[in-house]
């Protein structure tokens, strides 16, 4: 988070200031995001047993390779 006595210090003009800002603001929303989709997946798999939750890592790996890389 930018502290108001770096804004005062630092030599920057405004654009540079508001892109620093809202990267800040991006990041956040991606961990908190981030931190939910993982504590839903783990509520999941505490529910399915060994084998269970070997099929889902396996299906889950499956479609990030497919969609993501």
């Amino acid at each position: 988070m930018i502290k108001l006595k770096n804004l005062l210090t630092e030599k920057h003009t405004w654009p540079d200031t508001e892109e620093k800002y809202q990267d800040d603001i991006t990041e956040g929303k991606v961990d908190k995001s981030f931190t939910k989709i993982i504590g839903l997946l783990r509520k999941e798999s505490r529910r399915l047993s060994d084998d269970d939750s070997y099929k889902l890592s396996t299906k889950l790996k499956a479609w990030f390779n497919k969609n993501v890389m």
